[in-house]
């Protein structure tokens, strides 16, 4: 593991594996295969008649995994996490079409590997993916969203302080290191970092 503290962050992976490994849900899907019949056709599911309705639940944990002992270069590891199947969320928001896919080359990004650059890179990567699913003429039905992204929204969300001076100028180096290799992975075109009249920072990103 790269992290400076591995043992910690460790045990915070194995709780919340834990948590949802034991995590039961239940989503009701009459409603929603009742509006089209492609939900119907993808879950098996009989298409709902008005006149002839019929309930339909997914139930399962939100994760299935187990974590498992495996001998690696001859020596046991105890960290090895399978992952048994889909979770019922997961398949619920694939059969709605709500899953944005990105390559896993996006992931390889050249810069230090550490609890809040991995953070950051997810929060980028996702915020990217919903602002071009949002641009996407075949999907009329979702609201369109701006291609800015304010820095005080992306510090507030990744978990850095407004006192950390240092840490916010790191992030800010970091967002740069990342989107040029967005841009040279044809992810994004282009983007540019300009100040708003309230003082802020925002991105812009170019598709």
């Amino acid at each position: 593991m790269l992290f400076k503290n591995a043992t910690k962050m460790h045990k915070a992976i194995d709780k919340a594996l834990w948590k949802l490994r034991c995590t039961d849900l239940t989503i009701a899907m009459t409603d929603i295969v009742g509006k089209r019949k492609k939900y119907a056709a993808k879950c098996n599911a009989p298409y709902n008649n008005p006149q002839d309705k019929k309930d339909i639940t997914f139930r399962g944990v939100l994760l299935p995994n187990e974590v498992v002992t495996v001998n690696i270069n001859g020596k046991p590891s105890e960290s090895v996490i399978h992952f048994l199947g889909k979770s019922v969320v997961l398949r619920v928001a694939d059969l709605k079409d709500q899953i944005a896919r990105a390559s896993l080359t996006l992931l390889s990004i050249p810069i230090r590997t550490t609890e809040n650059t991995l953070t950051l890179i997810g929060y980028l990567l996702e915020r990217i993916l919903k602002i071009k699913g949002s641009n996407d003429e075949n999907k009329k039905h979702v609201t369109r969203l701006d291609n800015s992204i304010s820095f005080n929204t992306l510090f507030r969300e990744c978990g850095i302080p407004s006192d950390t001076k240092k840490q916010r100028w790191d992030a800010r180096n970091n967002v740069s290191k990342i989107l040029d290799f967005f841009k040279e992975q044809g992810f994004i075109d282009n983007y540019a970092i300009s100040k708003n009249l309230d003082g802020d920072f925002s991105i812009k990103i170019v598709f």
